[in-house]
């Protein structure tokens, strides 16, 4: 299949089906959407695997083995802004009851799967964001699956990519953000929370033209398909876009 024929919305939707349809989903948005096709040294080895579990005490549930050895040292993927705690460095680690596997670029919040919740196959993923009074610090829901957390953090961190990616907070004219809304395309990917990790901000995922779209009321993220898609959509729609 080339690239033309990649659909972005149905390949989505096929990818919260399962974690095997969500690892399909990372390979081919890698390489028809980013243009990086996986390779043989983009997984780690079961045995480096292994090794972190000996370090950590524990056993990975089979859905994190899985997604290490085929995409784990793929950083241009999963850690452009935020950070996805690698294996083989041994960045994982065990903290406030949770297995840690990522953090905010400022390590304002952390992601991390309960311990209670390490026997499934495919466990919960949790978010712990930092408050100024402990107190209030919790851990909340935040994708029903580890591999669901996996394709919303790669459509996230494609935004974040120097020349297709691009962030804007205010519009020159609100008619814009009214029109832009108007034209997406809800895709089925896992809501995210924005407003400086407030998780009671939710930023909604859509697809206008070959550009995908985090958006709630206030700002808006993009990551197009090719410099030429980014630029055609800033074109269109004037903000004060920080990467324009």
């Amino acid at each position: 299949m080339t690239a033309d024929r990649f659909d972005l919305a149905a390949e989505l939707v096929a990818a919260a089906s399962d974690r095997s349809s969500a690892w399909r989903f990372v390979e081919r948005f890698a390489e028809y959407w980013l243009g990086k096709p996986l390779d043989a040294a983009s997984g780690v080895p079961a045995e480096q695997i292994d090794a972190c579990e000996a370090d950590l005490g524990i056993r990975l549930p089979p859905a994190l083995r899985e997604f290490y050895g085929l995409f784990g040292r793929r950083r241009d993927l999963f850690s452009i802004q935020d950070t996805l705690l690698s294996v083989v460095q041994r960045g994982m680690y065990i903290d406030e009851g949770a297995l840690i596997v990522r953090h905010e670029n400022q390590v304002v919040c952390r992601w991390g799967i309960l311990l209670e919740h390490l026997d499934q196959a495919d466990p919960p993923v949790v978010v712990l964001v930092d408050r100024a009074d402990e107190r209030q610090e919790r851990w909340v829901p935040w994708t029903e699956t580890f591999s669901a957390a996996v394709v919303q953090w790669l459509v996230y961190e494609s935004c974040m990519r120097s020349g297709t990616g691009d962030l804007a907070t205010e519009f020159d004219s609100p008619a814009d953000l009214v029109e832009v809304a108007a034209r997406a395309r809800p895709l089925a990917v896992a809501p995210f929370a924005v407003g400086h990790w407030s998780v009671q901000t939710e930023a909604r995922w859509s697809l206008v033209d070959d550009v995908i779209l985090l958006a709630d009321d206030t700002t808006i993220l993009m990551s197009a398909r090719s410099s030429q898609a980014a630029d055609a959509f800033r074109d269109r729609y004037p903000a004060d876009w920080l990467h324009e």
